[in-house]
C-alpha cells in the first residue's frame, strides 16, 4: 500500500463530513423494471453515466457508459461491485441471467447511440478450498460456447479470439478424442486430485470425444477433476494466444434488446435498496479516506 500523507483532525472532519453528502452531488433517475429489480442512472461526469439495477433485496450489475466516444460504449461490471451488496458478488442462478438481461437492455434503451457493451470474463468457481478454477473452457467443452456466450448472446470482440474459441469447442468434439500424450503435459497428477493420471488415461481411451470425457469427469467426481488440466489444455490448445480475464467480449445492441421487454417504470422516489446501497458506498469512501489521512506508521503493509 502506498504512503499515506499526514493531515490534522480538522482536516479529516471535513472529509468525514463530505462522504456523508450525496455520492458525488450526483443526479440520478430511479426506476422500477418489471417488478422484479430496480434501476438508477448516476451522472459521474459531463460524459459519464453509470446504470446500477438491483434486485429487490440484494445483488447488482453496474454498466459505465461513456458518452465522450463516439459511438458511446458501456463497460459491464459482473466480477465485482462493493456497493452492491455485502459479499461483492452476483447472486447464483436464474436470478442472476434475469438481472444481466434486464440491466443490458434498460441501459441500451436510455442511451439510443449505445452501440455496444463490452466485458471481461472473469468467472470461476472454488472446487478444491483456496484454488480458483476459471470455467470458460469447461463450458467451450461442454456446449460449445462460454456461459455469456449462452445466455447474453455474448461474442468476442476480437474475431482472432473468437476464431481460437470455436476451434477448441469443434476440438472437443472431433472423434476419436486427442491422445493421452498430448494431455499428459496438462495432466500432471496431483496429490488431492480425485482422478489419477492412470484413470484419467483409461477414460480418456473410451470416450468418443473430449466432451463426453469432460462431462463424465464432472458427472462422477465433479470439478475437481477438471481444475487441475483443462484450463492448462485449453491455454496449450490455444497456443498461450488466449487468457480469459483479458479478453474483450461484446454484447450489441439488437442482441440485447431481444432478450428482454421494455418494461421500465420511472419512480419519483428512489427504491428503498438504494439508500443501503448509498449507505454503504459512504462507508467505503469513509474507509478510504482513513486510510489517506492516517500517520503513515499506522498504516499497514
Amino acid at each position: 500500500m502506498r504512503r499515506a500523507p499526514r493531515a490534522d483532525f480538522r482536516s479529516f472532519l471535513q472529509m468525514a463530513s463530505r462522504a456523508d453528502a450525496t455520492p458525488n452531488g450526483a443526479a440520478e433517475r430511479h426506476f422500477r423494471i418489471g417488478g422484479q429489480f430496480y434501476a438508477s442512472v448516476r451522472e459521474r461526469g459531463s460524459n459519464s453515466r453509470q446504470v446500477l439495477v438491483g434486485g429487490v433485496k440484494r445483488g447488482c450489475v453496474t454498466v459505465d457508459v461513456n458518452l465522450a466516444r463516439q459511438p458511446p460504449e458501456g463497460v459491464l461490471n459482473i466480477s465485482y461491485d462493493q456497493r452492491c451488496n455485502a459479499t461483492g458478488t452476483l447472486p447464483r442462478g436464474v436470478g442472476t441471467i434475469a438481472m444481466l438481461r434486464a440491466a443490458l437492455a434498460f441501459t441500451f434503451r436510455q442511451f439510443p447511440e449505445l452501440a455496444a457493451v463490452y466485458f471481461k470474463d472473469q468467472s470461476y468457481v472454488v472446487c478444491t478450498p483456496g484454488r480458483r478454477y476459471a470455467i470458460a473452457p469447461q463450458n467451450l467443452a461442454l456446449y460449445g460456447k462460454t456461459w455469456y456466450e449462452r445466455v447474453i448472446g455474448a461474442v468476442p470482440d476480437d474475431a482472432r479470439d473468437a476464431r481460437r474459441l470455436r476451434a477448441f469447442a469443434e476440438h472437443c468434439l472431433a472423434s476419436p478424442p486427442p491422445a493421452y500424450s498430448a494431455l499428459a503435459p496438462s495432466a500432471r497428477s496431483r496429490g488431492d486430485a480425485p482422478v489419477g493420471e492412470a484413470e484419467l488415461r483409461r477414460r480418456l481411451e473410451a470416450a468418443p470425444n473430449l466432451r463426453a470425457l469432460v462431462a463424465g469427469l464432472r458427472r462422477d467426481h465433479g470439478c475437481a477433476a477438471l481444475e487441475h488440466w483443462l484450463p492448462a489444455y485449453f491455454n496449450a490448445f490455444a497456443r498461450g494466444a488466449v487468457w480469459f480475464p483479458e479478453i474483450d467480449f461484446r454484447v450489441d445492441r439488437a442482441v440485447a434488446l431481444a432478450a428482454a421487454p421494455d418494461d421500465a417504470e420511472p419512480l419519483a422516489e428512489p427504491p428503498a435498496h438504494a439508500a443501503t446501497v448509498a449507505l454503504r458506498e459512504r462507508r467505503s469512501v469513509r474507509v478510504l479516506d482513513v486510510l489517506e489521512l492516517a500517520p503513515t506508521a499506522r498504516v499497514r503493509r
